[in-house]
């Protein structure tokens, strides 16, 4: 283990195993010392640390939080980060709201404390990352490996406690932060930041866009980076048993043929957990199949009166017996491998939730590399049973949108990452009688005035994003929407779609204060 210390960025000593390194010559320049030291010892840990919480470095932790090679991780004890939250004008995803008391996946990087194999550092180009601010270098790092496969973490456990910080976090400048978002976002990227300040804060900025257009846009290579590989200490799969949920209305043949597919698998499911809804009371089970035929797995069927696929897969939850739980849609098809493929990513990457591709037939898969993801397929997971204690689907999304990436931000605010599989391939067929089979009115329906956009988006919005998140989503709604609409007189257009997203807001507070 290599542990740089530094004072506000500048070198202080650079330390072996505890020794002072003779090896590497310590220069002024933070980040040229990073790289240095991961040339010399390329199969060392890489620490950085601030010199006043070098006493509160948690070193018995290490092996836990560095579990494999592809993490780079690093934890702000002020909670505040270098890239200011503006950059919520125009990144949507949910690396921005860091909850600093969990384990947090997050590109944002500090200076305060982190850290990173050296293999990582060897596998990309240094010369991109040239700059003598190592708070940018650190964020720049991050934000150019997080989409090829490297695992980036806000990580509290890094220090054994957290310090009392009076003084204010050093923060990034306009000029180096429309600078840094033309490296690292395409360029319109840089004129929608340059008018969300404007618009919402009444800035203009001109300098700073300026400046920031005579930078170039960084594409670091993924081959060195995807040939590394993870060697995971961390086990999480034991028994490797699992079960499979499935919420299902109306759609005997698609069940059938996807439990004939589980039926198949190379590594069976113990328990197939098969809600059904139908709201007519005087309805019976339309699946006579699962009592007529002799199925490989044990099947647990519910038949309620009561629709919805949040209130089924709660419910499911409580059924669920196994170390894993596969959570699946009724219009699906899948390889006969599925099952096994997943629990062998799960422990290639030592994680607890694994999201594989799913696509409609004849889709084209575009992202083919494994990593973090945004996302949440509530038909396509396989999560570790013991966090459903944790979590659950919100009720107030039922019958709307958002409830699949809602129950992500749950899972990523009690400390566990969603890992994306590409190499395990879900089929959606989207069946035609699909979608919200049962017609349900939403208490906004009769409204003269038509809630844009759905009150169920403003929910997520506001239960996980930060205030520039949100008004950078508003913006771009409004942005978007404006060709699929009538009025084109640009004023009027936004004087009337203030309306709709204010009643939209209205009803998402509504939905916010609802008790569960």
């Amino acid at each position: 283990m290599i542990l740089l210390v530094h004072h506000n960025g500048r070198i202080k000593t650079i330390l072996h195993d505890g020794e002072v390194l003779e090896a590497v010559t310590p220069t002024g320049d933070m980040a040229r010392n990073l790289f240095e030291v991961a040339r010399v010892f390329p199969e060392q840990l890489v620490l950085w640390c601030e010199q006043r919480y070098e006493a509160q470095l948690n070193y018995t932790q290490l092996e836990n939080i560095f579990y494999h090679r592809r993490i780079l991780c690093s934890f702000s004890v002020s909670n505040k980060q270098f890239i200011s939250d503006r950059i919520g004008y125009i990144e949507s995803t949910p690396f921005i709201n860091i909850n600093y008391d969990q384990r947090y996946p997050t590109w944002l990087m500090s200076s305060d404390v982190g850290g990173v194999h050296a293999s990582v550092l060897n596998a990309v180009n240094e010369s991109q990352f040239r700059n003598k601010d190592f708070e940018y270098v650190l964020n720049s790092l991050a934000k150019s490996v997080i989409s090829l496969g490297v695992f980036c973490y806000s990580e509290p456990g890094l220090l054994n406690t957290k310090a009392d910080i009076k003084e204010s976090k050093k923060e990034i400048t306009p000029p180096k932060l429309f600078r840094f978002v033309r490296q690292h976002y395409k360029t319109h990227w840089v004129f929608l930041l340059f008018g969300a300040i404007v618009f919402f804060e009444g800035k203009v900025l001109l300098y700073s866009l300026i400046q920031a257009l005579f930078y170039r846009h960084k594409k670091p290579s993924s081959t060195a980076i995807t040939q590394l590989a993870f060697n995971t200490s961390n086990s999480v799969v034991s028994s490797g048993t699992y079960d499979v949920l499935i919420p299902t209305i109306g759609r005997k043949q698609y069940l059938y043929d996807f439990l004939k597919d589980l039926s198949v698998q190379t590594v069976l499911p113990t328990n197939v957990i098969i809600i059904e809804q139908n709201p007519d009371f005087d309805s019976i089970s339309d699946l006579d199949y699962l009592d007529n035929e002799t199925w490989p797995f044990n099947v647990v069927h519910r038949f309620i009166h009561e629709t919805g696929a949040c209130r089924a897969r709660n419910i499911g939850f409580s059924l669920v017996k196994s170390e894993w739980l596969l959570l699946g849609d009724d219009d699906i098809r899948v390889e006969e491998a599925l099952c096994e493929n997943m629990l062998k990513y799960a422990k290639e990457y030592g994680t607890n939730v694994l999201t594989a591709s799913c696509l409609k037939p004849g889709e084209t898969q575009t992202y083919l590399l494994p990593g973090q993801t945004t996302i949440f397929g509530s038909g396509s997971s396989l999560v570790k049973s013991s966090l459903l204690q944790k979590v659950s689907f919100d009720t107030r999304y039922e019958f709307g949108f958002a409830e699949d990436i809602d129950f992500g931000m749950q899972l990523r605010n009690i400390g566990e990452d969603i890992i994306y599989c590409p190499h395990v391939k879900i089929t959606h067929l989207k069946a035609a009688v699909g979608g919200f089979r049962t017609k349900f009115k939403l208490p906004w329906e009769d409204d003269p005035v038509h809630p844009l956009p759905s009150p169920t988006v403003l929910l997520y919005n506001l239960k996980h994003r930060t205030k520039q998140q949100i008004l950078g989503y508003k913006m771009l709604y409004f942005i978007r929407y404006y060709k699929n609409q009538s009025v084109k007189n640009p004023f009027r257009y936004l004087k009337n779609m203030r309306i709709h997203w204010n009643h939209s807001m209205d009803w998402a507070m509504r939905l916010l204060e609802k008790e569960l």
